[in-house]
């Protein structure tokens, strides 16, 4: 397993945190992002936004993937 080092303030972090409105600990954090990294990146590059914070915060799109990935931590 490659092991990637995650800013805490990962734009997808802060929008699940947002979402959920609760924090999420850095570890379960990086447990979720080997799932949806891929996918979120294929997504985002795609929706033709500038950046992965533009994609996530303010495109329809983007804040299905947000509650899709809220749905892989086990939180609705």
């Amino acid at each position: 397993m490659i092991e990637r080092n995650y800013d805490k303030k990962h734009p997808l972090k802060v929008a699940l945190e947002n979402y959920l409105d609760n924090k999420i600990s850095y570890n379960v954090f990086k447990s979720i992002m080997p799932k949806v990294e891929h996918k979120m990146n294929l997504k985002w590059i795609t929706s033709g936004k500038s950046n992965l914070y533009d994609y996530l915060f303010f495109s329809d799109e983007g804040l299905r993937f947000v509650s899709e990935t809220s749905k892989e931590l086990g939180v609705k």
